[in-house]
This record gives C-alpha cells, sequence and structure tokens, in this order.
C-alpha cells in the first residue's frame, strides 16, 4: 500500500454510499464488530465465562481509556486535514497533548480495574499489557486518512486491528491460565500497533509519530465535541440501569436489544469520516442521501419493532419507546457531520449540553418511582428534541423531518391491534 494509491472523497451522495462498501467507514466498523465478538465468544466457549469476565472488563477499560484520551481530535482533526494541507504541526501538538492526558488516564484505568474485576490479578495484567497501546492511541491515523481521502488505507487498518486483538484473544483462551490476561492486554497493544503501521504505509511521514510539546489546551471545537461524547456515552449506559430499576424481570430481553441497536448506531454513524471531509471540500450533495438513509433507519425500527412484539408480546411499548429513541438519535447521526463541516455545529451541541442533563435528571428522580415506559418517555423527547433540530439546522427536507417518526406512530399503533398483549 503507498501512497499513490489514495481513495478520493466522492461527490456528496457518492461519499455516503462509499461508506457502506467493505472497505468503507461503515463496513469497517461492521467488520471489526465481527471479529471483536466472534473472538469474544469463541474465547468464552474455550474458558468460561467466569475466567472471562475479569480480563473482559480488562479490555473495556482499556478501549475507555483510549476513548477518554481522544480529547475531541479525532472529529477535529478530520476537518481540518481536509480543508488544510498544512495539517501535520497542529497533529503533533494534538499528540502530545493526547499523552499528557493518557498517562495519568492508564494509571486510573489500572485501579479501576484492580478495585472492581472479580479477579483483581486478571483485570490488571490486561490493563498493564494493554498500557503502551493505550499510550499508543494518541497517534492511531483514522481521522488524519479519511481526511486526506486515503478512505480504504483507514478502513484496512482499523479492519487489522480488530483482526489481531481477536486472534490474540483466542489464542490467550487456547493456553489458558495467566496468558489468557496478558495475550488479551499485549493483542490491545498489538492491534494499535499494526494500525499504526498501516498509516504509515500508506504514505503518513516518519514526523507523524513525533509528539510537538506546545502550550495550551486543545481547540475549543474539539474540546466541545469531546464533552458532549462523553456526556452522550453517559446517556447510553444509564438506559440499563434505568431497566434494570424500573423492569428488572425483563432485563435480558431489553439489554440485548440495547447492545443491538446500540452497536448498530456505532456502526452507522461512521459515515462521518466521508461525509465531513467531502462537505469541506463544496460537495454538497449528501443531503438527500442522510435523507433517505433516514427513512432506512425508521423502516429498520418498524420491522424489529414488529418482530420483537411478535417474540416479546408483553415486552410492545417498552421496544416501541426503545426504537423511537434510536431512530430519533440516528437522525442527528446524520445530520451532524454535515453541520460539522460546515462550522455550524455550535447551536447544536449547546442544546445537547442542556436537554440532555435534563435528560439524566428526570431519569434519576424517576428511577424506582415511576413506570419504565414513562422514564423511556423521557428519554424520546429529548432524543426527538435534538433529532429535529440537527435535522432542521442540516436543511434536510421537510418530508424528512417529519415522516419516519409518523411512519414508527402508524406501525405501533397497528402492533397493539394485531399481537395480543
Amino acid at each position: 500500500m503507498t501512497s499513490a494509491s489514495p481513495t478520493p472523497i466522492e461527490s456528496g451522495g457518492a461519499s455516503w454510499r462509499a461508506a457502506f462498501r467493505p472497505l468503507g467507514p461503515v463496513g469497517a466498523q461492521g467488520l471489526t464488530q465481527a471479529c471483536n465478538l466472534g473472538g469474544q465468544l469463541v474465547a468464552i466457549a474455550w474458558v468460561g465465562h467466569q475466567a472471562f469476565g475479569s480480563v473482559g472488563l480488562g479490555l473495556m477499560v482499556a478501549a475507555t481509556a483510549v476513548f477518554v484520551g481522544d480529547l475531541g481530535y479525532g472529529p477535529w482533526m478530520l476537518r481540518e486535514v481536509a480543508r488544510d494541507g498544512h495539517w501535520l504541526p497542529e497533529w503533533r501538538a494534538a499528540t502530545a497533548r493526547r499523552l499528557l492526558v493518557l498517562l495519568p488516564v492508564t494509571l486510573l484505568a489500572a485501579v479501576a480495574v484492580g478495585a472492581t474485576a472479580p479477579d483483581p490479578s486478571a483485570g490488571m495484567a490486561v490493563v498493564a499489557a494493554a498500557a503502551p497501546g493505550i499510550l499508543l492511541s494518541a497517534f492511531l491515523p483514522g481521522s488524519v486518512l479519511y481526511g486526506l481521502g486515503w478512505a480504504r488505507a483507514a478502513a484496512l487498518g482499523h479492519i487489522l486491528r480488530y483482526a489481531v486483538q481477536a486472534v490474540n484473544l483466542m489464542l490467550g483462551a487456547a493456553l489458558g491460565g495467566d496468558s489468557f490476561a496478558l495475550m488479551a492486554g499485549y493483542g490491545f497493544t498489538a492491534g494499535i500497533v499494526v494500525q499504526l503501521l498501516a498509516g504509515l504505509a500508506a504514505g503518513l511521514p516518519a514526523a507523524f509519530l513525533w509528539p510537538s510539546w506546545r502550550a495550551g489546551l486543545p481547540p475549543a471545537p474539539a474540546l466541545r465535541v469531546w464533552g458532549l461524547s462523553l456526556l452522550g456515552t453517559l446517556n447510553d449506559r444509564a438506559l440499563p440501569l434505568v431497566v434494570a430499576v424500573a423492569m428488572h424481570g425483563v432485563l435480558s430481553w431489553l439489554l440485548i436489544a440495547v447492545q443491538v441497536l446500540q452497536g448498530l448506531a456505532g456502526m452507522l454513524a461512521q459515515v462521518d469520516r466521508l461525509v465531513v471531509p467531502g462537505v469541506v471540500r463544496g460537495h454538497h450533495g449528501g443531503i438527500a442521501p442522510a435523507a433517505l438513509l433516514t427513512g432506512t433507519t425508521a423502516a429498520l425500527a418498524v420491522a424489529v419493532g414488529i418482530a420483537g412484539a411478535l417474540l416479546q408480546p408483553g415486552l410492545i411499548a417498552p421496544g416501541w419507546l426503545m426504537l423511537a429513541e434510536w431512530h430519533c438519535a440516528m437522525v442527528g447521526a446524520w445530520s451532524f457531520p454535515v453541520l460539522f463541516a460546515r462550522d455550524a455545529e455550535r447551536p447544536l451541541l449547546l442544546m445537547i449540553a442542556v436537554v440532555l442533563p435534563v435528560s439524566l435528571g428526570l431519569q434519576a428522580l424517576g428511577a424506582g418511582r415511576v413506570a419504565l415506559v414513562w422514564l423511556l418517555g423521557v428519554r424520546v423527547g429529548a432524543a426527538a428534541v435534538i433529532g429535529r433540530f440537527s435535522a432542521v439546522s442540516a436543511g434536510m427536507p421537510a418530508l424528512a423531518r417529519w415522516w419516519p417518526a409518523t411512519a414508527l406512530v402508524a406501525a405501533a399503533l397497528a402492533t397493539l391491534v394485531v399481537v395480543p398483549a
């Protein structure tokens, strides 16, 4: 793979289509999810749930540390690289600031695992072996590669990273004993090293890996996106807790639904890797595909809702409310990349900063005191306000703003009639 063979960003509509190819960002995310899930299932089959628990927790904490250490530079560099050919100095400053944050975050990760894992020694062994990878995540090249238009190189590096992690996890499970935890952690580090090497092989300069120590905080747009990403993650993690408190008898079913929907949302949101650079370069044809995909997510939610109602008739109302929230969140996910590429995201971020804390506060006050449907209704209301505001701000066609929600309501009513409660 060389720098002579980048995949240029295409026009707006083509960018959306390219996102779903196997080496597009959505397709690559799907393959990495498959690698991750496959490796974990094999490891569980070989070592058992109990032995996997502490190792799995260690890997989750390591991944969380990487997420926290991003500081919002991922989406910000994606936009700035597409906009300006002189991005390397800013990147080098970004890596230095990330390292300064990742050092204490890695130590906190080890402490957290040691305090919470069923087997503290196994959990801490995972984090210790993963520590070099956590620090090297400061240099992860995905956003830069997508910003440059080297989409295939970015996707391939991402896929290889998780394939390496899965192989190491399975090897560790096969070896058993203390080797399981260490191999899982070393696999985490090795995967990140492979992703870095893939970026260099694609043509990134060697100076890409040299931090530049510069005083000051990260750019305000990056910090805003980072802070609200943390807030969004908190909102996502609150849903299983709300379900557990209000309706623990069906927790397993609803937790499966939550994981499937959130995993699917994470995959579909990867379109921003192509849409942001495309819009920055003046390709404004992404609105119509965004509207089409909004309708597609609505149709998918309807299909899942009907299937779920047939399988679990007693969960019709909670199921439809969860699907409605997911769909409204996806409207925002399709709209935000367009706004961010135009430097027009600040009003939306300010709204999210107000609406989500209010929603979380109401959920905390109501948990255990009111029925689950009311708590889910609060979540739907918050997601609907944010989704509609983002769709209007991005210039979505009027029909695309309203018909998906109407379809959800109509299908929910039809299901209530067809399926006995």
